[in-house]
């Protein structure tokens, strides 16, 4: 009997767990939700290790460029802004990182939505920890690291996430 009540809790819990991580997502902008499209795995819907070939027939968005190395997925937020999603891969065709090079309009678009990412990663993740005045750091609990970096210039406003293996 305490098995089965001990068996029946660790299930509810698990449930409960998965529900309110898969809910977090939904809380957000439009434009986060696009960008982050899935909280399943590490990226996307992906992980590190995953090939080259998962990731072309899974990827939702149509392929911007593809090298042996590389493969990029650019994703319009809205009419003035661009997200460049970026695969790099091993030798071997396997995922080793993953980046997010935002294009953004103007400075105050930049900063809503750096703004709403860093709550997104803090909520999914727990509080970052600064690096330096431009650059937040995100440790996951699958094993790899999440950095934020404001990389504005006179050239233009933009945002990279860079997901990555400590």
């Amino acid at each position: 009997m305490k098995l089965l009540l001990s068996t029946l809790f660790l299930v509810f819990a698990q449930l409960l767990f998965a529900q309110n991580n898969r809910s977090i997502l939904k809380k957000y902008s439009k434009e986060v939700q696009k960008i982050i499209y899935s909280e399943t795995k590490s990226f996307r819907g992906f992980n590190f290790g995953d090939s080259r070939e998962e990731i072309k027939s899974q990827e939702v968005l149509k392929i911007h460029s593809e090298s042996d190395s590389v493969l990029t997925y650019t994703l319009q937020i809205d009419a003035d802004d661009t997200a460049d999603l970026i695969y790099y891969f091993d030798s071997t065709g396997k995922i080793k990182s993953f980046a997010i090079i935002f294009i953004l309009g103007d400075e105050k678009e930049e900063q809503i939505l750096r703004d709403q990412l860093t709550k997104f990663y803090n909520e999914k993740y727990g509080i970052f920890t600064v690096i330096n005045q431009e650059d937040e750091l995100w440790d996951s609990k699958l094993g790899h690291v999440i950095e934020m970096r404001d990389t504005s210039d006179e050239a233009g406003m933009e945002i990279e996430i860079l997901y990555y293996l400590p």
